[in-house]
């Protein structure tokens, strides 16, 4: 049985509508809590570890079905980092018909703007504008997603010691500092 079978069908629901963008508040709303209330109910609803649960196996099933995960970004940006701009140009400079382009190349450009000019002794010139589009941005959104996060640093701390404690210890360091900077006086 999944963590969501074990939800109520609103509660079923804020799951699912809170993984589209995080927003517990309009996942509230859409799962039929009141306008009053959502942000109460998503602050309620994101505490509870069952329905942590059932979030983290959406997430979990989307992304095993998109087969998107950190090293599925990393590898779209190293593509792009690596594409070089010959792959697209001819032996004379001129650019290749997009048909004949690398795949990564096909995905990074959003348009391509052909402009021919002629002047007065008919002479044409022909100009060919290439807009790249914003892959990399895009890429770092996904990259960024909840469990897939190819851009977050991860730093794990084990420590047992109570948050007293550690404040406890921080104070005397900081009274020990200004005792010896008083004694360099």
């Amino acid at each position: 049985m999944s963590a969501l079978d074990k939800l109520n069908p609103r509660q079923q629901m804020f799951c699912r509508e809170y993984i589209i963008d995080f927003n517990g508040t309009r996942a509230a709303i859409a799962a039929g809590y009141s306008k009053k209330s959502a942000k109460q109910m998503a602050t309620e609803n994101l505490s509870k570890p069952h329905i942590q649960n059932a979030i983290a196996e959406l997430i979990q099933a989307r992304n095993d079905r998109l087969k998107t995960d950190a090293d599925w970004v990393l590898i779209r940006l190293r593509e792009e980092s690596d594409a070089d701009v010959n792959d697209i140009l001819d032996e004379n400079g001129h650019l290749k018909d997009p048909e004949e382009w690398p795949l990564v190349w096909r995905r990074m450009i959003s348009s391509i703007k052909i402009t021919k000019r002629t002047d007065e002794d008919g002479n044409v010139t022909v100009t060919r504008e290439i807009r790249k589009n914003e892959n990399p941005r895009r890429l770092e959104l996904i990259g960024k997603h909840v469990d897939v996060q190819a851009f977050r640093d991860r730093i794990a701390v084990e420590d047992e010691t109570s948050l007293a404690d550690r404040m406890k210890a921080a104070d005397k360091r900081i009274a020990e500092k200004k005792k010896k900077n008083d004694g360099d006086e």
